[in-house]
C-alpha cells in the first residue's frame, strides 16, 4: 500500500508532461497559423486599399474600362444636387433606369453630397470609408473573440481585405458606411438595457442605412421582429416617413408620379442581367426573370418566419442569418459581398464555443475558410475570377453557410447564448 502511491505518481507525472507539451504544441501551431493568416490579410488589405482609394480619389470610369473611378459616388452626387435643386431626377428618359433609390435616400445622402463638388466630395467619402472600415474592425475585434495581439489584428484586417471592400471604394458604393451603422444598431437594441438614448441611436443608425433599402431592409426584421422592439421600429418607420415628405417637397412632380417612375426603374434593374450570386441572377440565367420580384418577397416572408420562430439571445447569429439573406435576396453586386462579413463572426463564434458539439465546430471552420475563399481580396490575384462561372458559384457556399446557421437553433444551440452577464449579451461594451 505505501508503495502504491509513489508508483502512481511516478506513471502520471510522464502522463501530465505529455499533455503539457501537446497543449504547448497546439498553442505554437496556432500561434503561427494566426500569424500567417495575418501576412495574408494585410497583403489583401494593402492591394484593396491602394486599388480602392486610386479609383476613388484619383481616376475616371474611363480610366478603369467602364467602372470604378467613383462612378456610382458620381451619380449619387449629381442626383442629389439636381434633386434638391428642384430638377427632375426620375424620368423615363434616364438611360437604362439607374435612378433606383427612393426619396428618403437623397435627404439620408445630402449630409456628404449634397452640399459639396463632387472633388471634395470624393475626398470626404474616402475618409469615412476609412473611419467606417476601422469601425468594423474594433467591431470584429470585440465580438469574434479575438484574444490576444495577433488574433486582434486578424479581426482588424478582414474588413480591409475583401474583394467587396476594394470594389465599393472604387465606384463609391455604400456597404461600407452602412455595414458598422446596422450592426451597431441592432447590437444597441438587443441590448437589456431599453431606455430612450440607445433606442433614438440605435434606431437613428438603422434609419440612416436604409438609404439603401435592398442592402439594409432585411435587418429592420431583425428588430421588428425577432428583438421585438416596438418604440424603435416605430421610431424608424416614422423617421423614414418624414424624410421622404421631405425630399418630395423638393421636387416638381407629383409625389405619386415620382413613386411610379421609381418602381419602374428598380424594375428594370431588377429584371436586367446584371449583379452576382442572387436570386435575381440566378433566375435569369434560367430565363425566369419575370419571377424576380415574387422570389425576393418569398425570401423576406421565409426571413421573417425564422426570425419569428428562432429567437436567440446572441444577436451575431440573427445578424449572419439575416446578412446571407440581405446578400442574395435581390439585385446586389461584388461591392455588397461586405455582408457576409455577418455569417463569417457568426461560425467564428460556432468555432470558439467549447461547449458545441465537435462535428458542428468542424463545419462551421470549413465553412468560414470557403466563405471567406468567396470574398477574399485577393480574388483577382488568386485568379478565382478565371474559374467559369466562379461569381456565381460563390452563391451554393452561401447557401450552405445559410442553411447551418439557421439550423443551429433546431439543433439545440442552446450553448450558443451567452451567459447574461457576457459581452455578447450586453451589446456592443467589452470584448467578446
Amino acid at each position: 500500500m505505501t508503495t502504491g502511491v509513489p508508483r502512481s505518481r511516478a506513471q502520471a507525472g510522464p502522463d501530465r508532461q505529455a499533455g503539457w507539451r501537446r497543449e504547448r504544441l497546439r498553442r505554437w501551431t496556432g500561434r503561427v497559423v494566426f500569424a500567417a493568416v495575418a501576412v495574408v490579410l494585410a497583403q489583401s488589405a494593402l492591394f484593396t486599399l491602394r486599388d480602392g482609394l486610386k479609383g476613388l480619389v484619383l481616376e475616371t470610369p474611363a480610366q478603369r474600362n467602364g467602372w470604378g473611378g467613383a462612378i456610382d459616388l458620381t451619380l449619387r452626387h449629381r442626383e442629389t444636387h439636381q434633386w434638391f435643386a428642384g430638377q427632375r431626377v426620375m424620368s423615363d428618359s434616364i438611360p437604362g433606369g439607374f435612378v433606383t433609390y427612393p426619396p428618403a435616400s437623397y435627404a439620408i445622402m445630402w449630409p456628404l453630397l449634397g452640399w459639396l463638388p463632387v472633388g471634395p466630395a470624393r475626398g470626404l467619402w474616402a475618409a469615412t470609408s476609412l473611419a467606417a472600415l476601422a469601425w468594423l474592425g474594433v467591431l470584429l475585434i470585440r465580438h469574434a473573440g479575438a484574444h490576444g495581439p495577433v488574433k486582434a489584428l486578424v479581426a482588424a484586417l478582414l474588413p480591409f481585405a475583401l474583394d467587396g471592400t476594394r470594389v465599393c471604394l472604387a465606384n463609391g458604393q455604400l456597404a461600407i458606411l452602412l455595414l458598422p451603422a446596422l450592426v451597431t444598431g441592432v447590437l444597441l437594441l438587443g441590448r437589456d438595457r431599453r431606455d430612450w438614448l440607445c433606442d433614438l441611436l440605435g434606431a437613428a443608425l438603422v434609419l440612416a442605412a436604409l438609404v439603401k433599402p435592398s442592402f439594409a431592409a432585411p435587418f429592420f426584421l431583425v428588430v421588428l421582429i425577432s428583438l421585438r422592439r416596438i418604440r424603435p421600429a416605430l421610431l424608424i418607420a416614422g423617421g423614414y416617413a418624414a424624410l421622404t415628405a421631405l425630399a418630395l417637397c423638393f421636387q416638381p412632380i407629383a409625389p405619386a408620379e415620382i413613386f411610379r417612375l421609381w418602381l419602374r426603374h428598380s424594375y428594370n434593374v431588377l429584371t436586367s442581367p446584371v449583379g452576382s450570386a442572387n436570386l435575381h441572377s440566378l433566375l435569369g440565367a434560367l430565363g425566369l426573370s419575370a419571377w424576380s420580384v415574387p422570389a425576393s418577397l418569398l425570401a423576406l416572408i421565409a426571413l421573417a418566419s425564422w426570425l419569428s420562430l428562432h429567437r436567440t439571445e446572441d444577436p451575431w447569429l440573427l445578424l449572419g442569418v439575416t446578412g446571407t439573406v440581405a446578400r442574395v435576396w435581390t439585385y446586389h453586386s461584388g461591392y455588397d459581398d461586405l455582408l457576409l462579413l455577418l455569417p463569417m463572426v457568426a461560425l467564428v463564434r460556432t468555432c470558439a464555443e467549447a461547449a458545441a458539439p465537435a462535428w458542428r465546430r468542424r463545419v462551421a471552420a470549413i465553412l468560414l475558410v470557403m466563405t471567406w475563399a468567396s470574398v477574399t481580396g485577393l480574388y483577382w490575384q488568386w485568379g478565382l475570377s478565371k474559374i467559369p462561372n466562379w461569381s456565381d458559384a460563390r452563391g451554393i457556399v452561401w447557401l450552405g453557410v445559410l442553411v447551418f446557421l439557421a439550423t443551429q437553433p433546431a439543433l439545440g444551440s442552446a450553448s450558443l447564448r451567452p451567459p447574461a452577464n457576457s459581452p455578447a449579451a450586453t451589446g456592443v461594451v467589452g470584448p467578446a
